[in-house]
């Protein structure tokens, strides 16, 4: 096409919602470096290795991650101070919504994030998956092997006696007896 337009970017103005009295100023746009910003920090608290979590039985730190993105979204797209905002505004579902539902790109960033959250997922996955695992055991029994055919036919002869002293003392332990 010959006729290129040129296109000047331009954020949208803000947006005011008022909540139990305070006139919230919100930029109602994230742009692409806020959301890999978001995105970053997101996948960082929601794969921390754990020392303590909030749900000890999770494998992942959703919550942190959650409570640690809304924080941020208001640092960076409100006027609200974070430092004296009380923890109990993280759980207020319809405080969050007021804020990002005036963010006009905000439901396609959550689309993003969440892709990239299951990838990760996927990608974890296959890493422990039973190909990888058995290609893992299996250049371990090499090396074991390895290591035996340098072994000599004394070495073998006092292992296998130690091995039959072994299994002779556990024929004759009170727990084998107990099974039969």
């Amino acid at each position: 096409m010959e006729n290129k337009v040129k296109l000047d970017f331009t954020v949208p103005k803000q947006v005011t919602v008022k909540y139990n009295g305070a006139e919230i100023k919100i930029t109602p746009f994230l742009t692409t470096a806020q959301q890999i910003f978001l995105i970053n920090k997101y996948v960082e608290e929601y794969f921390e290795k754990k020392t303590s979590g909030f749900i000890e039985n999770s494998e992942y730190e959703y919550l942190n991650a959650e409570y640690t993105l809304v924080n941020y979204i208001f640092q960076l797209v409100t006027n609200i101070d974070t430092e004296t905002l009380d923890n109990d505004f993280y759980s207020d579902a319809v405080f969050i919504a007021s804020i990002t539902s005036s963010i006009t790109n905000y439901f396609d960033f959550r689309n993003k994030l969440n892709f990239i959250i299951n990838e990760i997922k996927q990608q974890n996955a296959l890493k422990s998956s039973v190909g990888n695992v058995l290609e893992g055991l299996v250049e371990k029994a090499y090396k074991i092997m390895d290591k035996i055919s340098d072994i000599s036919p004394e070495e073998i002869e006092k292992a296998k006696e130690s091995g039959l002293e072994l299994l002779k003392n556990l024929e004759n332990s009170s727990v084998i007896k107990n099974i039969k």
